[in-house]
């Protein structure tokens, strides 16, 4: 019996030791994820571009709906963020650039671009969310998103707009942000 509970405690011991080693491993392979924040209007290197954030605002109800009326209809009160951005092509060669991976967030709630909204937005200008930019080209784009009740706590949202709300480029290794609020 004593055997037994030895050889129990010393497996135990071993497993302990092994699945140290491994997330030591893991952690090393794979660094923390370094945070960088920038204020608007300064640049930020995005795939071969140079972004900047030119404007950013709270839609007023009017906005609020004809852009988002379906949300505000499902989903009760809604919050329209609107971010106005520069993209500018530095290089000598044409650059395509992803702006699905953008992300709206503000502590635990986050939100992509509505894409709708962009379309309508962006009406007669390059309203792609993957638009291609020839050498020396800039554009202004219009990033809308909403926040509802439905996407938080009752506490949380109340306090909604005393949060900040950043616009996220990248995640890692380095995650790259654009305080907007």
């Amino acid at each position: 019996m004593k055997k037994r509970k030895s050889l129990i405690k010393m497996l135990i011991i071993i497993f302990l030791i092994v699945y140290g080693i491994c997330v030591i491993q893991v952690n090393m392979k794979y660094p923390q994820t370094k945070i960088r924040i920038v204020e608007p209007k300064q640049c930020i290197e995005y795939q071969g571009t140079t972004v900047s954030i030119e404007n950013f605002y709270i839609m007023n109800k009017a906005d609020i709906n004809q852009y988002f009326s379906w949300e505000r209809d499902n989903y009760g009160d809604c919050i329209g963020i609107m971010s106005e951005i520069s993209i500018k092509n530095d290089s000598a060669t044409e650059k395509k650039v992803d702006l699905t991976s953008l992300i709206f967030e503000s502590g635990g709630w986050k939100n992509a671009i509505h894409y709708m909204a962009f379309t309508k937005l962006n009406e007669g200008k390059n309203m792609s969310l993957n638009p291609v930019l020839h050498p020396g080209e800039t554009i202004k784009l219009k990033l809308p998103t909403f926040a509802a009740p439905i996407h938080m706590r009752k506490s949380q949202w109340k306090n909604f707009l005393m949060r900040d709300v950043y616009l996220t480029f990248s995640l890692y290794p380095e995650k790259c942000m654009a305080k907007l609020l």
